[in-house]
């Protein structure tokens, strides 16, 4: 599937709006309906084929993750020796290194470290040290799951939605006691950007130009290194932001399968409990408080992501309706929050209202305002109606037409990402929090 294909496929879920009668407005809702159904359907039909087909294309060079445990502070880095520990990751592979090291040419494969486990068996891990303050992420390969687009199975080498992760981080106490480490995540993009080069022959000494693409980090994008236009750079800056919108990060993942559910009459059975993840990390940020540990000892500290395939597997908090398709991101319910804080889904809403211009596109298409709504109100009470609408159609998602203006504002934001952007890295930063 092409871009355009694709590009074509996804808007074909975006409706006009126009001044029609009651009756015209609810048979166009409908028709409207309609066409994202079953442009969401092709969408997830092709998942696993054309679609796919179109990611590897956009990300075939995609690259395997880094940790960087630098950081600034009132002007001075924090050194690594300022660090009562250290990072480590363990693994037999580096994904696509080569294009990696071509972009990040500060990132390290870490200082090996060898340790025996429980049985006897010698694990190696490679970590950060005094000379070395960034390391290249690694991952063990897992089983072949058809089922899934988990980017650690040997047969996914590519990165769209509904694929998912895991973050491996090891943290290595310097000395016997207490850590607590600061975890930050961040998503870069990159585009393949056109750019002359020219070559000296080394025996007429004639200069050659040629035109080769390179990737080029999106923050770092001008119209004098590019070719672009400002236009166009703004619009691929935006899709960085959609993608860092919709890749979101978690703290556990699922293991529970089942669940005893009471009724009225007394009764308790088992039911299937079906989600994905626990704990989200809305802010991109998460922490380690590890006690009683031993010196030199690497202790574990996953961090799962995951960019969901439909705005159900986020919004929606429970799917009687039968709006979701797809396994919900975390645990669905109507409770947004107890007495111990938010609920996971309250967390994941949450998020949603916060960064809903990394979420959706064309946010005033989502809110839909009637001319009715606007006259009379400044730009600023306008801007302030349409957060406050998106924010009812967040709470409401499973509402049908709310459900509809939603879908197509994430599906719009996906299209982006899919044209616009060639490559990203996670990029981890850990700080001590002591």
């Amino acid at each position: 599937m092409s871009a355009k294909a694709f590009e074509a496929l996804s808007k074909s879920s975006e409706s006009e709006l126009s001044p029609q009668t009651a009756h015209s407005q609810d048979k166009s809702d409908k028709e409207n309906n309609e066409k994202i159904v079953a442009a969401r359907k092709n969408l997830i039909r092709f998942g696993s084929l054309a679609v796919l087909a179109f990611v590897v294309w956009l990300f075939a060079t995609i690259a395997w993750f880094s940790s960087n445990r630098t950081t600034t502070a009132g002007g001075m880095s924090v050194t690594t020796s300022d660090m009562p520990f250290e990072i480590a990751a363990k693994g037999d592979t580096i994904r696509n290194s080569d294009v990696f090291d071509s972009l990040c040419t500060d990132y390290a494969e870490g200082a090996a470290m060898y340790v025996t486990d429980s049985e006897s068996v010698t694990q190696t891990y490679y970590k950060t040290s005094s000379t070395i303050d960034k390391i290249k992420l690694r991952f063990d390969l897992i089983e072949d799951d058809p089922e899934t687009l988990n980017i650690n199975e040997d047969n996914n080498k590519s990165i769209g939605p509904g694929s998912c992760g895991v973050l491996e981080l090891y943290v290595i106490p310097k000395k016997d006691g207490s850590v607590s480490a600061n975890i930050e995540m961040n998503v870069v993009g990159y585009v393949n950007v056109e750019v002359d080069e020219t070559v000296v022959d080394e025996v007429t000494n004639e200069e050659t130009t040629t035109t080769v693409k390179k990737l080029m980090k999106v923050s770092e994008l001008t119209t004098l290194n590019s070719g672009l236009t400002q236009e166009e750079i703004d619009n691929i800056k935006q899709a960085e932001k959609f993608l860092q919108g919709h890749i979101m990060f978690f703290n556990e993942e699922n293991t529970v399968t089942t669940a005893a559910v009471t009724a009225v009459n007394g009764t308790t059975t088992t039911a299937t409990v079906a989600y994905s993840y626990r704990s989200p990390c809305i802010n991109r940020t998460t922490v380690y408080n590890g006690t009683d540990l031993t010196a030199n000892t690497p202790y574990y500290k996953p961090i799962y992501w995951m960019w969901p395939n439909t705005l159900g597997q986020i919004a929606v908090k429970d799917n009687s309706a039968k709006r979701r398709v797809g396994t919900p991101v975390v645990e669905e319910t109507t409770v947004m929050q107890t007495e111990s804080g938010p609920t996971d889904k309250g967390l994941v809403l949450q998020y949603m209202k916060e960064n809903k211009t990394d979420v959706f596109k064309n946010l005033e298409n989502v809110a839909a305002l009637t001319e009715q709504q606007t006259t009379g109100k400044t730009d600023e009470e306008i801007s302030a109606l349409i957060n406050s609408t998106i924010d009812t159609r967040i709470d409401n998602a499973s509402d049908e037409e709310n459900f509809r203006k939603l879908s197509t504002g994430y599906n719009s934001a996906d299209s982006d990402i899919g044209t616009m952007i060639d490559y990203f890295v996670i990029e981890v930063t850990v700080t001590s929090g002591t």
